[in-house]
């Protein structure tokens, strides 16, 4: 606008110029098209015309130039006043400009604070409609925020029309000259008039548009407000969210875990129990600070209804709904590392079944390893069926290197999972925990692969070895009808030989018996070659297919029936082979050795069954095997003699004198047998009546047992399973025991009647059967009496062992009280340290019995941890001892019988000790619970004292001031009866309490009373000088307070 400042002056010159080139009459017309509005061209345009017409006139006037030069001067100083009323009324009108520019800005400013109320209106309300959708009903905070910024949007608007039509006012005053003339001018004081009005106007649009900004300020914090209100409620509901994931997980991983003892497991599952528990805390947080939000939203939009600045409660606001957002990223970041942890334990757990699968392949690939080496061993023609063994093994070595590298699959996944997770200790990075996330998740879904090919690998090791052992017993079953066509083959041999060696010999009755034994050998020899290739071709048969558990039993069944039956051949042919060799001259005096050799041993035996039973039937039997064995020996003397002198003169004797010699010979071995044959059975009979008496001592052992398990488990009222087992033991050696003795008894029968019939024998061969069958029907029903008695022994160990597992019950119940009972005792010692803690505050002597209960409370909880501990150890060897038994039960041989035996005595001990330790921990929780009662009730009764005291004191001091006329109490004698009477119902609280802590102690506590004594005169000399401190207190306390009381009384 500068430029147009110089414009008056401008126009005086051109006036000027026009005046002196009127002599010439030269007429100049300006025009300025650049002034503003026009105005002051028009008026310079008029002007000129008019000032260049009177030029005219006074030139034809005054021709000589007189008047001219009057008019120029005159003209100057009109010129010069024009010019300055000109300056002025131009600055006026600038200033007018300006001010319609300033209306217009201010419209502006009104049109932009009602467009960013609208939007803030807009942010307002979609906040306020996501809060209702979120919380499923309407927020009175939300709703006030987004009425508030309908309010506030509502008013701007009104403030904008109104900053719009004063500006449209303004401008139209300033446009008002419009109308009139061009050749009229305003003058100043209409100028100034009109500028007073346009500034007015001016103010009154630019206050109008900062009214308008005001409220799109109370928008902006409303809308701000419920933003803030959104981010609130949009994190509570997420910190929930993540908070019911949290536990969802935490029960995830519990399941998982499938009982899994392994640490990686239980440390993750803790894991996911804090993190649940972190998410529930910072749950509780954002619910807070969202609360919190709602309070500093409801105050900041009362600030904005008051028309005060709101910023800072709108800062508040924001810090709540920051607050909350954080509190809710916790809780995310928790529920992630929660997740973490069930990865975690899916991984361990898949890992740990990996290695199970991995090991027992392993097992499966050595077993088939195993029954490969030794098939190998046998040689057979049929190389396709030892092929199919290789095959098989091959198989199950390649199924357990599977199921290994499954193993470390899982192992590897494992320490992925286990990485992911330790990554994650102190990081809250989102990112960091959601890639943490991610591994964790790879890996356990790789462990659950891994697991699933271990088990499928193990299943085909299980069944390569199942095979691998199918194909074996069809090679043994090969190999037993090779063996028993072989064995066969030479009982031919040995029946023919045997034959030539009695026709050489007829007059040699045993090489007579010899041919005959060797030809009825050959012939079960024979049968059992037959027998042999039926039973390999049902094996070979039964083997086809696939194999199974069932299938193998069966190809075992059958292989057996091959083995048995080449057992047969092998034994038909080693007689008859033996029968061979017996011939002539020599057959008498083998078999006399022989009878004598047996004869011996059997008095030998019978000699040690008689020791070592101590049983008289026994030793009778004995002694008659002495007798006996030293006949046979005189008789294999007399056949040996007799034989040798046959055999000595072999050479030049003749058939007669050689037949005569060794007849003589079988008639010593005859004698000779016949002795043996007495020896023998009275051996037998001796070991029957010493398996009699074993059996009955073994009875007598497990009913003792038997019966000391019943009493154990009736006294200690404890419903033990193994005296079930017990019993049943018992009745097996009754069983047996009576078994023995029945045997026992038949066999002494048929001795006897044996012993008889010996006797009787000449040289028939009908009646030597007859002895032969009735010696081996004695020796069998003797080898049952032994194995009954072997049985019987069997179950009184047993009987033993199941009452030490009753023992171990007993003790395992016991423990499983101890730790209830130290569970209480722990929790009566808390609370009585609890209790112990008001009376601590309210007295000083009361804090001596407060931290003696405190110390008892802690050793409690020790003591009830102790006994915790030894009762899972005692009932984890009672369960090894249940397991031993069950396997000495089960037991097919001395070896695994006497392991088993050693094993449960041993696990029943210990079950027995630990439960015992587990009792003796309980009973020192209960002595620490009742020592904790009794410290806090000394406690309390050294507050009641206190406070007893007390009262007495005021009591004395209100008397003190009745005597001096104060007018206190109306009846001394009741308040004094008051007094007593709360004492005496505080002491009774006291004695009950006391008496139901001691409810709790079953077991006396040993105390020396010396020290007690002791103790309670060091305490009583110190609870005295603390008595004296605290009653100097009290009557201070007493007479300020009876003070106070008198004065009042006074006054009413």
């Amino acid at each position: 606008m500068k430029h147009f400042g110089g414009i008056p002056l401008l126009v005086l010159f051109v006036n000027l110029y026009i005046h002196q080139n009127v002599v010439s009459n030269e007429i100049v017309n300006l025009k300025n098209p650049n002034l503003r509005n026009g105005w002051a061209g028009k008026d310079v345009t008029l002007q000129d015309e008019q000032n260049g017409l009177n030029a005219e006139d006074g030139d034809e006037t005054d021709p000589n130039g007189s008047h001219n030069e009057l008019l120029q001067k005159s003209g100057k100083a009109e010129l010069q006043m024009q010019a300055q009323d000109s300056d002025s009324k131009e600055d006026i009108k600038t200033k007018i400009d300006e001010l319609v520019n300033k209306a217009e800005a201010a419209n502006t400013k009104a049109d932009t604070a009602v467009t960013e109320a609208e939007k803030l209106l807009k942010t307002a309300t979609e906040a306020e409609k996501q809060i209702k959708v979120d919380e499923e009903k309407e927020t009175t905070a939300a709703t006030k925020a987004k009425e508030q910024a309908e309010k506030a949007f509502a008013e701007a608007k009104i403030k904008k029309e109104e900053a719009k039509t004063k500006k449209e006012d303004a401008k139209a005053k300033a446009k008002a000259d419009d109308a009139k003339k061009k050749s009229e001018e305003t003058d100043e004081a209409e100028l100034k008039a009109k500028l007073e009005e346009v500034e007015k106007l001016v103010g009154q649009a630019e206050q109008a548009a900062s009214d308008a900004e005001n409220e799109q300020k109370k928008a902006e914090w409303a809308a701000k407000i419920a933003e803030e209100l959104k981010k609130a409620y949009e994190a509570k509901k997420k910190a929930r969210e993540s908070k019911v994931a949290a536990e969802n997980t935490k029960n995830d991983a519990t399941s998982a875990a499938s009982g899994s003892k392994v640490q990686k497991v239980t440390e993750a599952i803790k894991i996911a129990d804090d993190e649940m528990q972190t998410a529930a805390k910072n749950a509780t947080e954002a619910e807070g600070a969202e609360r919190k939000a709602e309070q500093a939203a409801s105050e900041a939009i009362n600030a904005i209804e008051q028309k005060v600045d709101a910023q800072s409660k709108v800062n508040v606001v924001q810090n709540e709904a920051d607050a909350a957002s954080k509190a809710a990223t916790a809780a995310k970041n928790a529920q992630t590392k929660a997740e973490i942890a069930v990865f975690v334990v899916k991984t361990e757990v898949s890992k740990e079944e990996a290695v199970k699968s991995a090991n027992a392949a392993e097992e499966a690939k050595t077993k088939a390893e195993e029954v490969a080496t030794k098939s190998e061993e046998i040689k057979i023609t049929n190389v396709t069926k030892s092929e199919k063994v290789k095959s098989a093994k091959s198989e199950a070595v390649n199924q357990a290197a599977a199921a290994d590298k499954a193993k470390k699959e899982a192992e590897a996944a494992a320490n992925s999972a286990d990485k992911a997770q330790t990554s994650t200790k102190g990081i809250d990075n989102e990112t960091t925990l959601s890639t943490a996330k991610k591994e964790a998740e790879t890996a356990a879904s790789n462990a659950g692969k891994a697991q699933t090919d271990a088990s499928t690998a193990l299943a085909k090791a299980k069944k390569a070895q199942i095979e691998t052992e199918i194909a074996a017993e069809v090679v043994k079953a090969e190999k037993a009808k090779k063996d028993a066509s072989s064995d066969a083959d030479a009982a031919v041999e040995a029946r023919k030989k045997a034959e030539s060696e009695a026709e050489k010999a007829k007059s040699n009755e045993v090489a007579q018996e010899a041919a005959q034994k060797a030809k009825e050998q050959e012939a079960e020899a024979l049968k059992a070659k037959g027998n042999a290739q039926t039973a390999s071709d049902q094996a070979e048969k039964e083997a086809e297919g696939d194999g199974t558990e069932d299938k193998l039993a069966k190809v075992k069944e059958k292989e057996k029936d091959a083995s048995n039956a080449a057992t047969a051949a092998k034994n038909a042919r080693t007689t008859a082979e033996i029968a061979a060799e017996v011939a002539k001259a020599q057959a008498a005096k083998t078999e006399a050795e022989a009878a004598k050799v047996a004869a011996n041993a059997a008095k030998d035996e019978a000699q040690k069954v008689a020791d070592e039973s101590k049983s008289a039937e026994a030793q009778k039997a004995a002694e008659k095997a002495s007798e006996a064995a030293t006949t046979a020996g005189e008789k294999a003397a007399e056949a040996a003699k007799v034989a040798d002198d046959a055999t000595s003169v072999s050479n030049t004797a003749t058939l007669s004198t050689m037949q005569e010699k060794a007849n003589k010979a079988v008639e010593h071995a005859k004698e000779a047998k016949k002795a043996q044959t007495k020896a023998e059975l009275a051996a037998e009979e001796a070991k029957a009546e010493a398996a009699k008496k074993e059996a009955q001592k073994a009875q007598e052992a497990a009913d003792a047992a038997k019966k000391e398990a019943e009493e154990i488990a009736k006294k200690e009222k404890v419903d033990a399973k193994a005296v079930a087992e017990a019993t049943s033991a018992l009745d097996t050696a009754k069983t047996k025991a009576k078994e023995a003795k029945d045997k026992a008894g038949d066999v002494s029968k048929e001795v006897e009647k044996a012993e008889k019939e010996v006797e009787k024998v000449v040289g028939d061969d009908a009646q030597k059967s007859e002895i032969t069958t009735a010696v081996s029907g004695i020796k069998g029903k003797t080898s049952e009496a032994v194995q009954a008695a072997k049985d019987a022994k069997k179950a009184k160990d047993l009987a033993e062992i199941a009452l030490n597992v009753v023992k171990a019950e007993v003790a395992n119940d016991k423990a499983k009280k101890a730790v209830t009972a130290a569970g209480v005792a722990k929790e009566d010692a808390k609370k009585a340290a609890a209790s112990a803690e008001q009376p601590k505050k309210e007295a000083e002597s009361a804090e001596e019995g407060a931290e003696i209960a405190k110390e008892n409370e802690i050793e409690a909880e020790q003591k009830a941890k102790e006994a915790e501990d030894n009762a899972n150890a005692a009932q984890a060897q009672l369960k090894i001892a249940e397991q031993e038994l069950k396997k000495a039960q089960e037991a097919n041989n001395e070896e695994k019988f006497q392991s088993a035996k050693t094993n449960a005595l041993a696990a029943a001990e210990e079950a027995i000790k630990k439960g015992q330790a587990a009792e003796d921990a309980a009973n020192e929780a209960k002595n620490n619970a009742v020592k904790a009662a009794e410290a806090a009730e000394k406690a309390k009764k050294a507050a009641a004292e206190s406070a007893l005291k007390k009262k007495l004191k005021v009591l004395e001091i209100m008397k003190k001031y009745s005597k001096q006329g104060y007018n206190v109490v109306d009846n001394d004698e009741q308040v004094l009866s008051e007094v007593e009477e709360q004492a005496n119902e505080e002491e009774g609280e006291a004695e009950e309490e006391e008496a139901d802590h001691s409810v709790l102690n079953d077991v006396k506590i040993g105390d020396d009373d010396e020290e007690e004594e002791e103790e309670e005169e060091e305490k009583e000399e110190e609870e005295t000088e603390v008595k004296e401190e605290e009653d100097a207190k009290e009557e201070g306390h007493a007479q300020s307070t009876i003070s106070k009381m008198a004065m009042y009384a006074y006054c009413k």
